[in-house]
């Protein structure tokens, strides 16, 4: 299963529950993190998401987006 965890409360509370899933049930657990760039914290939550992965087991991907010009929502949805 693919999680991807933003780092916000909603995503890091359903990490928590998956985690825990995992270790009952026994099946694989990792985690994806999208890096937009577009908050002067985004470097802050990939840190804070890799290392929360790290503590839990579970195999993280940060992956790095430049988002394009126009609708600035829209584009980082793409």
């Amino acid at each position: 299963m693919l999680l991807a965890l933003s780092g916000g409360a909603d995503s890091v509370a359903l990490l928590h529950t998956l985690t825990a899933l995992r270790n009952r049930e026994g099946f694989s657990l990792s985690a994806a993190h999208v890096h937009h760039g577009l908050r002067p914290e985004a470097e802050q939550d990939a840190a804070f998401v890799v290392a929360l992965c790290d503590t839990m087991d579970v195999p993280v991907t940060v992956t790095r987006v430049t988002v394009g010009p126009g609708n600035l929502e829209a584009a980082a949805r793409e």
